[in-house]
């Protein structure tokens, strides 16, 4: 439950990324997680105070928050390494490809100027 020092009104906080607050002048857009931000920022300053439970249960979404970024962080990583492997074997083909093409095109020029060479020397029909 939360109680209020003064007749401060909850900043509220909206799903629609992104949200707009009216500023001075026009209108901001602001993420949820900035105005999450303000809200804890109000809280930890004192102009609203929580229950202990309401606070315990915001640190540790803030920690299981933590948590699921550093995941996303890792696989982020592991999935431009992957990337990165995965361009290097398409390089490593595409050259592959290149090289054999040119050993057919030698190889079969090769074999014209066997059957050529032979058909001089009366060999084949």
């Amino acid at each position: 439950m939360i109680r209020r020092h003064h007749s401060v009104p909850l900043p509220i906080i909206s799903c629609q990324p992104p949200s707009l607050q009216k500023a001075a002048g026009g209108f901001l857009p602001l993420s949820l997680a900035d105005n999450q931000l303000r809200y804890i920022q109000e809280v930890t300053s004192g102009s609203i105070a929580l229950d202990s439970d309401v606070a315990a249960s915001l640190s540790g979404k803030v920690s299981q928050l933590e948590e699921i970024l550093l995941q996303l962080q890792l696989d982020l990583l592991k999935e431009q390494q992957d990337k990165a492997a995965l361009q290097q074997q398409v390089l490593n083909l595409h050259q592959d490809n290149l090289r054999l093409q040119e050993e057919s095109h030698s190889a079969a020029e090769q074999i014209r100027r066997f059957a050529a060479w032979m058909q001089r020397r009366g060999s084949l029909p």
